[in-house]
């Protein structure tokens, strides 16, 4: 049965499947693969990373993560999956193919996002407690540089156009500018508090910022706040529709998700989800949306888009 939440706006969501979990399980994030076949959720609590059939919604297999898997990426056109283990300060890496745990990479202190480079030369780990990033080379899985950046980095995007990385320091007001070729900070971009999650388009950035309630947009070029505005209650993941018109927000304590246009960051719908929304992701045709609820009611939500 098709439930329609979002009724009172144009754009509309309909949640179509609803994947319960382990209530124990704390599903941390969620990402779909670059071939838009597979979905992928890092359970923090249980353990392990969960990988779904995306077109029948189906669980095909759980890998065990012990050391609290948090986030991951992809390399090699999802061939690769790049995990951090939050507890064993690790990145490890998940061949899908092969079905199995090809190298585990020592990095800082309680790792959570971790993003490839679009040349995929290096993976960059979010280092919580260490207060830095660590640049892992790719080819050869080895941790060769690790960037102070300040108290508690989380977010990280690259410029597609220049060797920069962007790095969210939620513990404190800014966002790092790092030079992929000089491996060091070299700018901030100065911000309202709690910055957590970044992304981009062709021309700006968005960025959730977790205690101020906010979504704002950012000019690459000049790297100035052109835009903010209000979201529910401290929102966390954010993501992109596939042609860069919408954003998907998840309000981790108003229980929703928001959705806002990119030109003008006005919200154009808002669903309830389950409690404590906290990994959201499109898929690559856009017409699907895929939400991780944190707990009590650990689960995956499915919504369509209309």
């Amino acid at each position: 049965m098709k439930i329609m939440f979002s009724l009172i706006f144009a754009f509309n969501l309909i949640k179509v499947k609803e994947i319960p979990l382990r209530s124990w399980d704390y599903p941390k994030s969620l990402y779909i693969s670059p071939d838009n076949k597979r979905v992928y959720a890092c359970n923090l609590e249980g353990e392990n990373l969960l990988i779904i059939d995306r077109e029948t919604k189906e669980i095909i297999k759980k890998v065990s993560m012990k050391g609290k898997p948090v986030e991951l990426d992809f390399s090699e056109e999802g061939k690769k999956v790049w995990v951090s283990l939050l507890r064993k300060n690790q990145i490890v890496v998940y061949d899908a193919i092969e079905d199995k745990i090809v190298a585990r990479i020592n990095v800082g202190k309680k790792p959570k996002i971790i993003r490839i480079s679009p040349d995929e030369k290096y993976a960059l780990s979010a280092n919580w407690d260490s207060e830095d990033v660590s640049v892992v080379d790719v080819k050869n899985y080895k941790e060769i540089k690790r960037i102070w950046v300040g108290r508690h980095p989380r977010g990280i995007e690259f410029d597609k156009e220049k060797p920069l990385a962007y790095v969210c320091v939620m513990g404190g007001a800014n966002i790092a500018i790092i030079d992929l070729e000089k491996l060091k900070v070299i700018d901030r971009i100065y911000t309202p508090i709690t910055p957590r999650h970044i992304i981009k388009d062709s021309s700006f950035f968005y960025v959730s910022f977790n205690l101020a309630n906010l979504l704002a947009k950012i000019e690459v070029k000049n790297k100035k706040i052109i835009k903010k505005v209000k979201t529910g209650k401290r929102p966390r993941t954010i993501a992109l529709s596939p042609d860069f018109k919408y954003i998907f927000v998840v309000n981790y304590e108003s229980k929703t998700m928001s959705v806002f246009e990119t030109d003008s960051l006005k919200k154009i719908s808002e669903v309830k989800t389950s409690i404590h929304p906290i990994g959201v992701d499109v898929s690559k045709d856009g017409k699907e949306v895929w939400v991780s609820n944190y707990f009590p009611k650990c689960s995956i939500w499915i919504y369509e888009i209309e």
